[in-house]
């Protein structure tokens, strides 16, 4: 679940269009309201959540007018707040969930009267009930409060009047700890909403530039590392601190777009205790996981976001397969450090997010 959603984030924010307005009002606020349903990845899914839910959301944003270059390299994209309610119908296991989320939303069309919107957006949600094992032993989706939420979102905006417009969308969200606690199966819910927008503030004239061409760049190095905190079952066992180092050969290709290609190690010690359940032993240096990977990074100013797909070279914890993903952004210090925020996930399973810090060796021109 977590790969579609990141996967869908990349390709629809590299299809953005160039819009056609000249002028703008500064800030928009709106409310939508949804109907939809928790898609049933598991048995225990299947017994939570099997009624239709609801969706409520208010949010504020902020109209770029291209004051910065990547600005006018995505269509002007406004940059918001988004507080959203889910009902998931079962008041008894789960309760209310309550979201927060900043976002990008990007213009997919140019029409000024009509347009389609891509929003990516990701932040902290609160579950009301997660499982407990005296109290609450049937919720075995989510064991912790506080949950990472993810959605996307395609709407179509049509306006009414300068200052108001009228929005129906199609959202995909997922809520789920990446396995900071356990159990941790996680919600996929898909919804349907409507709702409106208000513009306020100031109008601002959009400037426009020609951007020239990005010269040639060489190739650079990468050198990254991180750590995260991963739980197995059972609930409220050990938390183990899981540690990864990434060496990438890295190289810019326009404005908007870098790729690279590298190699990941990894050291988990929940995965040598997980294999120990299952009466496998191994040694230290044999739960190394080394693997090769390929990248593409989109670039937003100092903020990147990265996606990145590899395949194990070594792993003793078969039960996962081979293919993993690798999916955060890069917050640039300046030109040669930044941090890192990044999620591993094998297929639809999330292992653990990951913080860290990161180097670049040489110069991209």
């Amino acid at each position: 679940m977590l790969r579609k959603l990141f996967l869908s984030i990349f390709v629809c924010s590299t299809l953005v269009l160039n819009a056609q307005k000249d002028s703008t009002r500064q800030y928009n606020i709106g409310f939508n309201t949804g109907y939809g349903f928790v898609l049933p990845h598991s048995p225990v899914i299947n017994f939570l959540a099997n009624r239709h839910i609801s969706q409520n959301e208010i949010y504020i944003e902020q109209q770029s007018f291209g004051k910065k270059a990547w600005q006018n390299r995505y269509s002007l994209p406004s940059i918001g707040i988004l507080i959203s309610k889910f009902d998931l119908k079962n008041k008894k296991h789960i309760g209310q969930t309550y979201t927060f989320s900043p976002y990008l939303k990007f213009r997919l069309t140019k029409g000024n009267r009509f347009n389609l919107q891509f929003r990516p957006s990701i932040g902290l949600g609160y579950i009301e009930k997660p499982f407990e094992e005296d109290n609450n032993f049937k919720n075995s989706a989510i064991g912790s409060y506080i949950n990472m939420f993810i959605s996307i979102s395609i709407n179509g905006n049509l306006k009414l009047h300068k200052y108001l417009s009228l929005n129906a969308a199609l959202n995909l969200s997922h809520l789920s700890n990446t396995g900071f606690k356990t159990p941790n199966l996680g919600f996929n819910m898909l919804s349907a909403s409507t709702g409106i927008k208000y513009s306020i503030g100031r109008t601002n004239a959009i400037r426009r530039f020609a951007e020239e061409k990005l010269e040639a760049q060489k190739a650079y190095w990468q050198i990254n590392t991180s750590v995260g905190l991963n739980e197995i079952n059972p609930p409220n066992g050990k938390k183990y601190l899981a540690k990864a180092l990434f060496l990438s050969r890295e190289r810019k290709l326009n404005h908007k777009s870098t790729i690279g290609a590298g190699i990941d190690i990894f050291y988990n010690p929940a995965q040598r205790a997980l294999l120990r359940q299952d009466s496998t032993f191994i040694g230290k240096g044999d739960n190394v996981q080394i693997a090769l990977s390929v990248s593409h990074i989109l670039h937003f100013g100092r903020l990147s976001f990265t996606g990145q797909i590899s395949y194990y070279l070594k792993t003793e914890n078969k039960e996962l397969g081979n293919i993993y993903h690798v999916f955060g952004g890069r917050w640039a210090i300046n030109e040669r450090y930044n941090i890192l925020f990044l999620g591993k996930t094998h297929i639809d399973k999330a292992e653990y997010v990951m913080i860290g810090f990161g180097l670049k060796l040489g110069h991209e021109k």
